[in-house]
């Protein structure tokens, strides 16, 4: 083997096991928080979308009693940090980025919830096992 072909095989190694390593250790991985169900008179749920090569989409949806939805999403770094919200009101939807005088309050105070429903799916899924365990 010529050490051209070798420095071409060697480049194909490096560029499968940086592939490898991408996809194992992009993703922080949130499926515990996966939920679908009821918190308060509120319709939520939180999914993990799941993008072989990409870090994944975390989405949570709330609709309230009266009919507004709002859609957190996480789709950047997996961090549980959202990139943006969408609030539908009446059919029409409106979405809202930080780092624009619009935007910012709104994802700042989208964020605080976010964080907060999570924090709620967490112990309702702890206290759901919990009490599957002295059935």
């Amino acid at each position: 083997m010529t050490l051209v072909e070798r420095i071409k095989q060697f480049g194909k190694i490096v560029l499968v096991a940086g592939t490898l390593a991408a996809i194992a250790g992009c993703s922080v991985g949130h499926s515990y928080l996966q939920y679908d169900g009821k918190i308060g008179e509120e319709d939520v749920s939180f999914t993990e979308e799941n993008f072989a090569m990409f870090a994944d989409d975390n989405i949570l949806v709330v609709e309230k009693p009266d009919g507004t939805q709002i859609k957190y999403v996480d789709s950047v770094r997996d961090d549980l940090k959202i990139e943006y919200v969408e609030i539908t009101v009446d059919g029409v939807t409106q979405r809202y980025r930080p780092n624009d005088p619009v935007g910012d309050p709104i994802v700042e105070k989208a964020q605080a919830q976010f964080t907060d429903y999570l924090m709620q799916i967490e112990e309702l899924r702890k206290a759901e096992g919990l009490e599957n365990l002295d059935l």
